[in-house]
């Protein structure tokens, strides 16, 4: 059963980046800058999560997952200086065999300066939550 589930959940993770077409860019210096990522949060609360710095792109990216008035609350925010951006909060279950269904998604972008602000309420609290961040070039 636990082989079936990390199995089920590494297919869900290849579909999700291939889906959002997930990039590197390639700095003068030879290094990778990421330009998006996500954060995947099963069917736990994690209050709030922030990350700054080269490995969010050089931005701010705030997200977590909360029971809200007995709904899953997702959220994923995220704020760079430098470039347009985005970010995207969704909720999830998979079928049988194996295939996702998503259930409540919202996506926002913010210009260069500002914070984009992504979230969604799921009366579903079983339900999965996944956020995302990308820069827009």
């Amino acid at each position: 059963m636990l082989k079936k589930r990390i199995i089920v959940t590494m297919v869900i993770s290849v579909i999700l980046v291939l889906s959002l077409g997930i990039t590197a860019i390639a700095s003068g210096s030879g290094l990778q800058i990421q330009t998006s990522g996500s954060a995947a949060m099963e069917n736990i609360v994690q209050p709030n999560t922030t990350v700054s710095g080269d490995e969010v792109g050089g931005g701010t990216w705030s997200y977590g997952t909360n029971i809200v008035n007995n709904e899953k609350y997702v959220w994923s925010n995220y704020y760079h200086k430098t470039y347009r951006h985005g970010s995207t909060a969704l909720t999830y279950h998979t079928t049988i065999l194996g295939s996702m269904i998503i259930d409540e998604k919202s996506s926002a972008e913010a210009d260069a300066g500002s914070w984009s602000y992504a979230h969604v309420y799921d009366t579903d609290t079983s339900h999965r939550g996944q956020a995302y961040w990308k820069i827009i070039k």
